[in-house]
This record gives structure tokens, sequence and C-alpha cells, in this order.
């Protein structure tokens, strides 16, 4: 698709006049005519319908009530307010994504009615830049005012992204995976509820933003000799400089992809499409299904399911299943620190940490970097490397999350992808420590040292099950800690420096030699201490 570089708005917006107002209607119907805004919409009507990428989205502008309380605060004429914010409206809607336009048209308002005090809690540092050049357009009606927010704002650190709490995220999983699997077979339950758990099965898994996911084809898998794929959506997304142009259909906006699969998720996917055999549509969701088990009508987008249907489904399932049916209590982000939440206690996850959490699952997991990288869409490496920050906070909860897993299916002794070294080593190592520890012939009961504890066992049983443990032998059904809590802290202190290590590599990666093995020999250390640490919680609890 052809990159669009935003030439009108350098050569029309300086300092807004009345008296050129022709000029900005000109580019008005410009934009209805290639499908933007809505073809029976006014300049000068208070509501604009425009549409972005297949999405119609309403601008809501002043009425005439608070025209004139803002007039007569900025000593202004009403249209002079009213004709420039929508003036300056014009560039955005071109060439910025819908939740952009409605984001900015918010902050532009506010400004001009002065609420300081929202403002000023709410706006980010790099938005000052926009309301200043906003501002310049309207004449400097209001710099004191922003002077005010620059002066005062807050600026964010985004070096590290804010996501949801990583026990909050293990919970709704379990949810999610208990509804479906109670539920499996009640079809009626599962057309309601469909949207988010094919959301959070798929988007948890493949990093997708949610409005690739709802442009997903309904028709979107396939088997072949060579295994299993899935056909998805991705967002062309925008360069350094220029932006993609928006245009009013979503077709030029995304490009196909296809990604390997499982056969588990495969059958997920095909037991889906057979449930929606008696549902039209070409997308993935329908919005006829979604309107009729709501009962209602809307007013927009009425044949295009979008990205704030899906935020209303996730809404109504965090209130009718999670809390009332569930019985956990809902916390929104940030409303209670992540460490002080307890058992029955969750924070809402939103439609976009599902794709942050699938990175740093995958990451986890031990994908090769370059294979995240494409599995995000990130252009730049170093943006997938800044996820391994949240590594640390992330394998806690894991451990803690496939620590009650395992109690609950009683299988306390099964320790999947733990990596050990050969074993002949081990027997040379069990042999060797044996012999020292213990030498008398005649006792029947040996003891093997280890860090913390011992491990106990009869010498004329098999020991493989002993070997098998080697060299975390903390791990071993024998083992007798002196101090479980010690153990605890000391394998949660192991697994810190695995994630400190590791973050230096990569923050130093230019100057390391040998930096893949590195990355995967410290990315190992990591997962094992984290499934050494889940079944040391899950013996304390046992």
């Amino acid at each position: 698709m052809k990159l669009k570089e935003r030439v009108w708005i350098e050569k029309n917006l300086g300092e807004f006049s009345l008296s050129e107002i022709e000029k900005y209607m000109m580019e008005f119907e410009r934009l209805k005519s290639e499908g933007y805004i809505n073809s029976d919409t006014k300049f000068k009507d208070n509501i604009w319908i425009i549409k972005i990428r297949g999405e119609e989205v309403s601008l809501i502008f002043f009425n005439d009530t608070e025209l004139k309380s803002i007039s007569k605060k900025l000593k202004t004429s009403k249209e002079f307010i009213d004709m420039g914010l929508k003036s300056f409206m014009l560039d955005d809607i071109e060439h910025v994504s819908s939740i952009t336009v409605r984001h900015k048209q918010l902050l532009f308002k506010s400004v001009l009615r002065s609420d300081v005090d929202k403002l000023q809690k709410e706006i980010f540092y790099h938005q000052i830049s926009y309301l200043e050049k906003f501002d310049e357009f309207m004449g400097g009606i209001n710099s004191h005012y922003v002077e005010v927010l620059s002066e005062n704002v807050i600026e964010k650190c985004y070096k590290t992204r804010k996501l949801v709490s990583f026990s909050s995220v293990f919970k709704f999983n379990e949810i999610i995976e208990s509804f479906y699997h109670e539920h499996k077979n009640d079809i009626d339950i599962l057309l309601k509820w469909y949207p988010v758990i094919i959301w959070w099965k798929l988007t948890s898994v493949i990093p997708l933003r949610p409005s690739e996911l709802i442009n997903v084809e309904r028709n979107l898998i396939k088997k072949s000799s060579s295994g299993y794929v899935v056909k998805l959506k991705r967002s062309i997304g925008k360069h350094v400089g220029y932006k993609f142009d928006n245009t009013s259909s979503e077709d030029n906006c995304y490009y196909d992809d296809e990604v390997s699969i499982d056969k588990k998720m495969y059958t997920f996917l095909k037991k889906y499409i057979d449930d929606m055999k008696n549902v039209e549509g070409k997308f993935l969701f329908s919005k006829e299904l979604y309107t009729s088990l709501r009962r209602f009508s809307p007013r927009l987008n009425k044949n295009k399911f979008i990205v704030s249907n899906l935020h209303i489904i996730l809404e109504q399932f965090y209130e009718e299943i999670i809390q009332n049916q569930y019985g956990y209590k809902i916390y929104n982000r940030n409303e209670k620190a992540f460490e002080d939440l307890e058992e029955n206690e969750i924070e809402k996850i939103t439609l976009y940490d599902s794709r942050h959490i699938a990175i740093i699952n995958a990451i986890f997991l031990g994908e090769e970097i370059e294979t995240v990288q494409r599995l995000a869409g990130h252009e730049d490496i170093n943006t997938t490397y800044s996820y391994f920050q949240h590594q640390q906070e992330y394998t806690k909860s894991f451990a803690l999350s496939f620590s009650k897993k395992m109690l609950y299916r009683n299988d306390i002794r099964k320790i999947p992808h733990i990596k050990n070294s050969s074993k002949n080593n081990h027997g040379k190592l069990l042999a060797n420590t044996v012999l020292k520890t213990n030498d008398k012939t005649t006792n029947k009961v040996k003891n093997f040292k280890s860090y913390g504890g011992y491990c106990e066992y009869d010498t004329d049983n098999d020991i493989s099950l002993c070997m098998k443990f080697l060299p975390s032998h903390r791990l071993c059904p024998q083992f007798i800690p002196y101090n479980e809590d010690v153990q605890i802290f000391e394998t949660e202190k192991r697994l810190s420096n695995c994630v400190k290590v590791l973050c230096d590599i990569i923050k130093n990666r230019e100057t390391i030699a040998s930096f893949n093995e590195k990355v995967s020999i410290q990315r190992n250390a990591m997962i094992n201490n984290t499934y050494e640490l889940a079944q040391l919680l899950a013996k304390k609890e046992k």
C-alpha cells in the first residue's frame, strides 16, 4: 500500500481564521468524497460520522450551551471555537486511528473547557506537543492554560510497560479453560461468550491486536501434510515520518499472514467454525449474532463487528461469569497493588493486554527472538528485547499457578521441561556423593546431603528416581528440607539473578560474544528455576 505524507496540514494549518473557512470546508468535502466522512454529514453539524479502516465513529462537538460558556470565558466568538476545532481535526481524520482521533478531540475539548484538574491527572507528556500545536492554531487563546499543563505534567516512563498483574493473568486463564470445558457441548452458552474465549485462547498465544483479530476471516484454519496453520490479518502499521493512508475501508490496512499452530488449537478453532455454521458472515465474529443475543440495534456499524463490541462482551463476562459465577472480586488496573490481591480477587485484563502476554510467554517458552519479533510484528528488535524486563514477575506468577495445578492433579512428581546433565554424570555424581556421605555398608539408609536439606532413601531400592533430579536434588520426593521457606527464598533469589543476568546480556548484546548461546543458557536456567519454585510451593502446601 502507498505511503502518504502529511502535506495538507503543513500547507494549511497556520493560525486559524474565520475568513479562510472555505479552504477547510473544501478539505471536508474531499474527505467526504473519499469515504472518510459520511455523505450525509455537514461541516456545521454537531455530530460528524466518520469512517476509518472500515469502522464508523461519531465525533461529538460542543453544543450551543457549551459554546456560549466557553466563548464567554475565552472572550471569543462561538463560531471561532466551533469552526476552529473542526478544522483542526480534518487532517487527523485522514491520518490517525479512530481511537486516536476521538482521544485527541476529547483532549482539545478539555483544553477549551480549561479542565485543569482532570487533564493534569490524565494527560501524558508526549500529548503536550499536539496540545501546543492546537493552541497555536487557535491563536493562543488558551496558551496560559497549556503552559501550566506543560510545567506540571508528570512525564511517564515508557521503558517498562505497566501490564496487568500476572497472577490475574493465570487466574483469568483458569476461568476461561474451566468455563469452556464446562459448557463445551452447550452451543447456546458458547455462542454468547465465544468472542471472549476466542480472543483469549488465540491472542494470548499469538500476538494480535484487537483490530487485527476482528478482521480475521472465519475460515481461518487449514491443514496440510506439514501441519496446521492459522490465517491472520496484520496491521500494515506506520513508518517514521509517514503514516499509511487510513482509507474508509479495512481492506487496505491489513495484510495476510500465516502462523503454524498445534493440533489442540486447530481442533478448538475447527469446533468454533462448526458451531458457527448456521451464522452467516465473512469475519470471525458476527455482528448479527452479537446484536440478536444482546437485543439491541446499533446506530453505527450495523454490519461490522468492531473492537468496542468485543470490549462490551469482555466487560459482561467479568460481571456475569467471573464475579457472579466464580465469585471473584474485580479490581481495575492499579486500583490495588498486585502483591495485595487475595486468592478470590482479580485485576481486570484489557483487550490490549493479551498481545503483550503472548510475547512474554513466547520468550519464556524459549522461542527464538527473531521468531517472537515476527509474530509480534515489531519493526525494531529492540522493542522485542524490552519484554525481557517483565520475565521476573511473570516467572514467579507462572510458578505459583503451576504449583496449584500440581496440587489439584496430585502430580507433584511430574517435572516438565527440566533439563539435566547426562545420565552417566548423574550416576558418577550420585555414587561418589553416597560413598563420601556414609561408607558403612551395614546401614541400609543413605542420606544424600544437599544444600538446604538432605535426601533419604533405602539403598536396597532402585535409586534411579534420585538420579532423575540431579543436580536439583531438592525436587526429589525423598528430599527433606531444613526449612521450606528458606528453600523457596533461595530459589526465588536464583530465579531473580537469572532474569537479571539475562537482562544484562540483552542490554549489552552488541559487545557480547556468543550472544545467542549465552541467552539460551540463561533462559534455560530461568525455566528450570521456575519449575523448581513451582515444585517447592506445591510441596509446602501439600
